[in-house]
C-alpha cells in the first residue's frame, strides 16, 4: 500500500482507508447473525482484516518497525 500511496497521493489513500473502514463496519453489522458459527466467522474475518490494515498503516507512517531489528 505504501508504493501505491506514493503514486496516488493523499486523497486516494484516504479513499482506500475509508473503504476499509466501511467494510469493517459492514462486517460488524453482520454480527447480528442467528447462528454462532456465522458470528465467529464474521468476527474472524473482521479481526484479520482490521489487524492487517492497522499493522500496514502503522508501518507506513513509521509508528511500527518495518525491517529493523530492535537488537541492533
Amino acid at each position: 500500500m505504501s508504493a501505491w500511496a506514493e503514486e496516488q497521493g493523499l486523497r486516494a489513500v484516504l479513499l482506500a482507508l475509508g473503504l476499509y473502514m466501511a467494510l469493517l463496519l459492514r462486517l460488524c453489522r453482520m454480527l447480528n447473525a442467528r447462528r454462532s458459527r456465522g458470528k465467529f466467522l464474521v468476527m474472524g474475518v473482521a479481526a484479520a482484516l482490521g489487524f492487517h490494515v492497522l499493522v500496514n498503516v502503522a508501518m507506513v507512517i513509521g509508528a511500527m518497525a518495518g525491517n529493523r531489528h530492535p537488537c541492533r
